[in-house]
């Protein structure tokens, strides 16, 4: 019985095989982003509607950005098809040594890097939300535009206490 449950850990592939498919899927979109931004600086590719009232050089900065968080997404994608790899199909007496921050030892571990990585994800998108409200607004913010920062910092001190050694 249990060899026959042991074999069906290779089921888990379907599931590292969709994260890489989404990880390719968010890195493609990430880089097709990129040249769109280097088209609309450098060869005066036309401004995107919502974009009219804003300079070229801080429509690229707020589009990068936008770049950086498709890429993160695209990382964490590939962290936890790596993470799912290495616990449930990677045979340990292999031979293959990896580097020690390649070494996940636990799902524990694989749940704090990703949790760790969604906090920066999160505060992406705030640096995209500030940067494009100072650009519209003459520098100006409303109180409302604290909600997302106090989030990340209790999501951040949530998990600090949760994952604290």
């Amino acid at each position: 019985m249990f060899n026959y449950f042991f074999k069906l850990r290779y089921m888990v592939m379907f599931i590292i095989m969709s994260t890489i498919i989404g990880s390719a899927l968010m890195i493609s979109i990430g880089v097709f982003e990129t040249f769109e931004v280097f088209k609309m600086y450098f060869l005066d590719a036309p401004i995107p509607e919502e974009f009219i009232d804003i300079s070229r050089a801080e429509i690229s900065g707020l589009m990068m950005v936008g770049v950086l968080d498709s890429l993160l997404f695209g990382l964490v994608l590939i962290i936890f098809s790596y993470g799912i790899y290495i616990l449930y199909i990677h045979d340990h007496k292999s031979g293959i040594e990896l580097p020690n921050w390649l070494k996940i030892k636990d799902v524990e571990q694989l749940k704090k890097t990703l949790a760790q990585v969604i906090v920066i994800i999160l505060f992406v998108k705030f640096l995209e939300i500030t940067i494009e409200t100072l650009a519209r607004h003459n520098g100006v913010l409303q109180w409302e535009h604290l909600v997302l920062p106090m989030s990340i910092f209790l999501l951040s001190l949530g998990l600090k206490v949760l994952f604290e050694e």
